[in-house]
Order: C-alpha cells, then sequence, then structure tokens
C-alpha cells in the first residue's frame, strides 16, 4: 500500500485529484456507499461528531442555524491532529480526489437528518411500549378488581349449576346459558358504585 500522503487538504468548490500516493488516514472521511471503509478511523471520527451534533441541530429553528452547524461539522473534521490535516475524500476512476463542497454539505445535512430522524423514532417506539406496557397493567388490574367481587363467583357458579342440570344438547344451548350469565354480570358490573373508584385508584 503506497504510504499516507499528510498533505494539507483544503476543501474546494469542485473535485479535485489528490497525489497518485495519496491513502485516506485517520483523520479523512471517505465518502462512499456501502460498508467499506465504515471501520475507517476519519468515518468513525465523522459519526461522532455527527452524533454530538444532532441535539443542538434538533433544536435549530432556521435554515441558517441549520447551515451554520454544517459548517461546524466540516470545520471539526479539518481541524485534525497536525501535521495532518483532516477533510473528505472519494475515491474517483483514477484515484483519490477531493469531495467538492456542495458534495460535502449534502452528506453532513443527510447524516444529520438520518441521526434526527431516529432519535424521534427511537422515542416514538419507547412512547408506544411504555403505553403499550400501561394498558397491560390497567386490563390486569381490571381483571383483579372484577374477580374480587362475590358476585362475580355467584355468576359464574349459577351457569356453571345450569350447565350441569340442563345438559344442553347443542353448542346454541351452551352459548345461550353463558350469554345470560355474562348479561347478569355486566348489569351487576354497572349497578357496582364502587367498582370505578376502585380501579381508579389502582390505575392512579
Amino acid at each position: 500500500m503506497p504510504p499516507f500522503n499528510c498533505e494539507h487538504i483544503i476543501q474546494k468548490d469542485e473535485e479535485t485529484p489528490l497525489s497518485p500516493c495519496f491513502e485516506p488516514g485517520p483523520t479523512h472521511v471517505v465518502c462512499m456507499r456501502g460498508n467499506l471503509f465504515w471501520d475507517h478511523k476519519g468515518n468513525q471520527m465523522y459519526r461522532n461528531v455527527i452524533k454530538d451534533t444532532i441535539p443542538r441541530y434538533s433544536r435549530a429553528t432556521s435554515r441558517v442555524e441549520k447551515s451554520r452547524m454544517v459548517s461546524e461539522v466540516i470545520d471539526a473534521i479539518q481541524g485534525g491532529n497536525p501535521p495532518c490535516t483532516g477533510g473528505f475524500v472519494k475515491r474517483t476512476t483514477t484515484g483519490w480526489a477531493m469531495a467538492s463542497n456542495d458534495m460535502i454539505r449534502e452528506k453532513i445535512g443527510q447524516s444529520l437528518r438520518d441521526g434526527l430522524h431516529g432519535r424521534y423514532k427511537s422515542s416514538t417506539k419507547a412512547k408506544k411500549r411504555r403505553n403499550k406496557e400501561l394498558k397491560a397493567q390497567m386490563n390486569a388490574s381490571l381483571d383483579t378488581l372484577v374477580a374480587s367481587r362475590c358476585y362475580v363467583n355467584t355468576c359464574m357458579d349459577n351457569a356453571s349449576k345450569r350447565i350441569k342440570t340442563e345438559q344442553p344438547s347443542s353448542d346454541d344451548h351452551f352459548h345461550n346459558i353463558f350469554l345470560q350469565a355474562n348479561s347478569v354480570l355486566l348489569q351487576s358490573i354497572k349497578m357496582d358504585q364502587t367498582i370505578a373508584s376502585e380501579y381508579k385508584a389502582l390505575c392512579s
């Protein structure tokens, strides 16, 4: 592999070829699709800078603020460790080249938007999970509360006795017994003046 070239990289408005012996160093961000350079130290540094910028980017209220933060990311990368200055580079058909300013700003803007979307997505998932857990807890509390009423056991016992006595010969007869028991049970719950307040206390 050719030796790493520590030439001072200055990003320009246009894509600019680098010397034939250039190889990306730990302060260079490789702009390339895919995961080939995912573990490259410069790309890891870039992701950390993006991660640190996202909280402020999420609070930005104007395009001017967001544009300034993109510039700050560029400055953070280009202000690499001496004697090498960091920069954004890309692979071309003829070798390595400095990425254009337009490409760099587009890449950073997209990274910030992707990070912001991921942040909101994680927050939404966590909220849905909490709501699901709360709903399950509330349902369990209601089941416990209803089961504690003596009229529930009485109603179920009566239904069981009817089944033993009448010995239903069809599914319709069997279902009818439970429908009647369920109707009696619902009416009893409606007439229970304390169940609502107790449920509220359990869920608070």
